[in-house]
């Protein structure tokens, strides 16, 4: 239930004892690791890293390109291709390209999917491209809102801490309003513990309490906890908590 402060259990590898990621999870259920393709993909890779290690960014990149030609989601062989490309000088238009195809490849295993378009992200906002980077990251967070909701949440999170560094308080307020309208509604306490809470402390830390207190109050109109719930008294406990801060109270 949304109310309910429920997180995603934890795997384990039989040989190793360590904790195994979603997508590795994922790709045992898959199979693809024992085919033919996948162990192609698997010595190309191998090349590829020895090229890299010797200095030899260009051999090394076509390589990998070779390897995840073989199989795309060879894991292994994107980072190695990203890592060698990068080395050798390629245009950023080659590398965003290949982000791009690597988060295609990898659209069924969600981690991984968010993993290549921040990167993306992170490449568009250093050349400038801040709407390009916008509007990958609003589109990432959509695709994820249904079946991964706390990569959705991250992803918000992530827009509303650059409206906070970089905006005035109006404009952050505004970021803030869309994103509770667009993901708030039905989402319970995981939306209130990934967006509604950090948001409104970090505007308390920045000696905002005001906006904080209002952030809260627009967050429980459209998120409508039910009385007595448990994200009712985290809601109210938290506007208690910002409205001392407000009146300069220990």
């Amino acid at each position: 239930m949304a109310e309910q402060k429920l997180i995603t259990g934890l795997a384990h590898d039989p040989q190793t004892w360590g904790n195994l990621s979603d997508h590795e999870l994922q790709f045992l259920s898959d199979g693809f690791r024992s085919t033919p393709r996948f162990r192609q993909a698997l010595i190309q890779g191998a090349f590829a890293e020895v090229y890299l290690s010797r200095g030899n960014p260009a051999i090394a990149a076509q390589a990998a390109r070779r390897s995840v030609n073989y199989e795309s989601r060879h894991l292994e062989g994107w980072e190695i291709y990203l890592a060698a490309a990068a080395s050798s000088g390629v245009d950023d238009k080659v590398i965003e390209a290949a982000l791009r195809e690597a988060s295609l490849a990898f659209q069924r295993y969600p981690d991984l999917n968010l993993h290549f378009t921040s990167l993306l992200t992170q490449r568009l906002r250093v050349r400038g491209e801040t709407s390009a980077a916008d509007y990958e990251d609003r589109l990432m967070a959509r695709k994820h809102q249904g079946d991964r909701a706390d990569l959705a949440f991250t992803q918000a999170m992530a827009e509303l801490s650059r409206a906070v560094a970089s905006q005035p308080s109006f404009e952050q307020m505004r970021v803030f309003r869309g994103i509770v309208d667009q993901y708030g509604r039905g989402a319970g306490i995981a939306f209130f513990d990934h967006v509604v809470r950090p948001f409104s402390t970090r505007l308390a830390d920045k000696g905002n309490a005001g906006d904080a207190v209002k952030a809260v109050a627009y967050a429980r109109s459209v998120l409508a906890p039910a009385s007595g719930s448990q994200l009712d008294k985290e809601m109210a406990e938290l506007s208690r908590s910002l409205q001392s801060s407000l009146a300069g109270k220990p």
